[in-house]
């Protein structure tokens, strides 16, 4: 019980992300229990790089189950599937962006 690890070093990055995905599991649900005190929102960047696809998709269903309404900063292409919008940003001088609907990709 008093043994200290590293989880840098004892945990592969793909552990790393779904215990951080539990605990953001953990604060969605209040506490004390009759309390009104949850998360509602969270910001998760490339946090799922190191999971496969499917359970990749499996966190991102409990998310919208549990009620989160979760912003994603990641390159990957398949959590589309996962979101209702995307705000893509053009990396110019100008700073434009997009904010586009992503409702026909599911």
């Amino acid at each position: 019980m008093d043994d200290q690890l590293d989880w840098n070093r004892a945990l592969s990055p793909g552990q790393q992300q779904r215990f951080a995905f539990a605990r953001l599991f953990f604060s969605a649900y209040p506490y004390p229990l009759d309390s009104d005190r949850k998360t509602r929102i969270a910001v998760i960047d490339e946090a799922t790089n190191g999971i496969a696809p499917d359970i990749e998709a499996d966190l991102y269903e409990r998310c919208r189950k549990l009620g989160l309404t979760v912003f994603s900063i990641s390159h990957k292409v398949e959590l589309k599937s996962s979101h209702d919008y995307e705000l893509h940003y053009h990396a110019n001088k100008e700073g434009s962006w997009d904010f586009l609907p992503l409702k026909g990709q599911k």
